[in-house]
């Protein structure tokens, strides 16, 4: 129950973040160009490099790489919700790479202390 409630939570929070990059793009508030920009490219980094797997169409914002330009071939609706198919499940499992680092580590580190105690004298 706990790993799902986990996942609800990231699945929420991907939404959230693939709202703010969309919003960034679509409407920057006013802020300045210096500033949205970089923080705009790194916010869809991950996403702008799966994308870069799929079709142009299917892509969504390509904010870093800037090798697809939607002009006239998607409609707003098909643009955000293309951003949001890929943007989701991205960021979800961008989300689990803090989780499997510190699995791994300590897998290593286990590992490692098993060495060193079959080493000792006796």
């Amino acid at each position: 129950m706990r790993r799902l409630v986990g996942l609800l939570h990231r699945m929420v929070y991907s939404l959230a973040l693939g709202l703010l990059v969309w919003n960034l793009y679509v409407l920057p508030l006013g802020l300045n160009v210096r500033v949205v920009g970089p923080l705009l490219a790194v916010a869809n980094a991950p996403v702008s490099a799966v994308g870069l797997l799929l079709p142009c169409d299917e892509r969504g914002i390509d904010a870093p790489f800037g090798e697809c330009h939607h002009e006239g071939g998607q409609g707003a609706a098909q643009f955000f919700s293309s951003h949001l198919r890929l943007a989701i499940p991205v960021y979800t499992l961008v989300s689990y790479l803090p989780l499997l680092g510190a699995l791994l580590s300590a897998r290593v580190l286990r590992r490692g202390g098993r060495a060193v105690r079959s080493e000792g004298p006796g």
